[in-house]
């Protein structure tokens, strides 16, 4: 029964009951629908129009009609997937799609897949080749790509193909294609610098670069070598520093890492900041 109704048997507050509910995962109470048989009239009527208007007309829920429709074992009136007949078949292929979609009363969708599953060839392509003809081809170049193909009609991508199988560069690419020369020129000194050089941006120089293994000229890190290493914790951390031309804080930590100890501490002396 419903929480106020308990409430009011048990004579507790309506917070109580439900508490007491949720607690122990009791789910609340919901009502049972009102169930009504189905007259003969009804079911008469079952299967001879689609169930969804049925459910309308009788003022039932439309998983009600289907339950009683399947439990009768009535054919559907109105189903979704028509099967298809072999007449039907025998028509693909023979027409455009579109025709044979219209005189079957199908969708274009499923007339396509039907074909195609049947391996039945489409004898009536849309795709319907013109010649390239000598003022169209004079073109090509001249323009962008894209408004050639507004010019003549085309898609840009027969443009594009045209352009390249006749082997006419495109001077309006964005993008700018790399030479020998530019190519031996990575690596030989830092992006930025190089990407002045070469009027590109510093993305472009760095990805290049690293798209073909060259290392970096001037590296933000510079890797620590076995030498410098031996220095550390043999001065103070500045005077490290000063001589191996890093940042005494970078030279601070690699010295940590290593857990080597500060010149103060093996010596007892004072920094000079201290």
């Amino acid at each position: 029964m419903p929480d106020t109704q308990l409430g009011r048997k048990l004579k507790r507050t309506l917070g109580d009951v439900r508490m007491r509910r949720v607690a122990f995962k009791i789910p609340p109470f919901t009502p049972r629908p009102k169930f009504s048989y189905w007259k003969p009239a009804e079911i008469s009527l079952i299967g001879t129009m689609p169930d969804a208007e049925l459910a309308r007309k009788l003022g039932r829920t439309l998983s009600s009609v289907q339950g009683e429709r399947y439990f009768l074992h009535l054919p559907y009136k109105a189903p979704r997937f028509r099967p298809w007949t072999p007449e039907e078949e025998a028509l693909l292929g023979t027409k455009p799609d579109e025709e044979v979609a219209k005189l079957l009363s199908r969708g274009i969708h499923g007339v396509k897949a039907r074909r195609a599953s049947l391996r039945i060839p489409n004898g009536f392509p849309k795709m319907v080749f013109h010649p390239w003809t000598k003022a169209e081809i004079k073109l090509l170049g001249v323009f962008p790509d894209a408004k050639v193909a507004r010019k003549i009609k085309r898609p840009v991508t027969a443009v594009y193909a045209q352009r390249n199988k006749l082997g006419i560069p495109n001077p309006f690419l964005k993008f700018k294609p790399w030479s020998k020369q530019e190519q031996q020129m990575l690596g030989t000194m830092p992006d930025p610098e190089l990407a002045r050089l070469l009027n590109r941006t510093v993305e472009a120089v760095k990805l290049r670069r690293q798209r073909f293994g060259i290392p970096n000229a001037a590296p933000i890190v510079r890797p620590w070598t076995p030498q410098e290493d031996k220095l550390l914790g043999n001065d103070f951390d500045f005077v490290i520093a000063k001589r191996l031309g890093r940042d005494a804080y970078s030279v601070a930590y690699r010295r940590r890492q290593l857990r080597i100890k500060s010149w103060r501490g093996r010596t007892g002396r004072r920094s000079i900041r201290e």
